[in-house]
Order: structure tokens, then sequence, then C-alpha cells
């Protein structure tokens, strides 16, 4: 087992979608969890996005390493995609719960539709 902090791989409701499955939780100076390794197939993933966005982005989230916002932006995709397979919506809200605002992608109507049809 090794130690990894979220960060390094994000955590979404209490699992780590691109090391394993959570063992159990640790207080240290950063939060960090012991993570089981798993061995999956991996897929190499090349796409171009503009120069300016991705510099921005890195900025506004601390400057990590691009395969960090790449890796960071799928854990988002992924749980995005199963809240709508439960048929939830993704909700934005201020810390006292005003100002509520709708995430609406058409990916994510897909996969909800289709998993309404599959459950019909």
């Amino acid at each position: 087992m090794r130690y990894r902090t979220p960060i390094d791989r994000p955590l979404v409701h209490g699992k780590s979608f691109l090391s394993g499955e959570i063992q159990g939780g640790e207080q240290q100076s950063a939060r960090c969890i012991k993570v089981k390794a798993m061995r999956t197939r991996q897929t190499e993933v090349r796409f171009l996005v503009g120069t300016d966005f991705l510099e921005n982005l890195k900025r506004r989230m601390g400057n990590p390493k691009a395969t960090d916002v790449v890796r960071t932006a799928l854990a988002l995709l992924d749980w995005a995609t199963e809240e709508a397979e439960k048929g939830r919506v993704i909700l934005s809200a201020t810390d006292q719960g005003g100002d509520v605002q709708r995430l609406v992608m058409p990916e994510l109507l897909y996969v909800k539709s289709l998993a309404t049809a599959a459950r019909d």
C-alpha cells in the first residue's frame, strides 16, 4: 500500500478513481489515505487544447502539471456521469445555499436518458 494525498489522485465520495479503492483514512499534516494499488489497463490519450485556456486553468488550480489537470477533470466527469445515471442533477450554490445554478451538459443528459431507458 502507498499513501497519496487527495491532490495526487482525485477523490470523489470515497473513491480514488485513478489509483484504487480506499482502504482506510489517516490524519496527518495533509489528509492522506491508504490506497490499495490496482492493476488496470491504461490508454494514452492525446489531444490539443488552447494554451491560454490550459495555463489559466492550471493557474486557478495551483499550477499542477497538465496531466494532473486532465486526471482531475476525468475524475469529476466520472462522478458526474455516475450521478446522472442515478437520475441526479449537479448543482452549484454559494456557501449559504443561495444563487443555485444547475450544470447542464448534453453528455450528462444523454447518460441520464440511457439509464432511464434501461430502467424502464
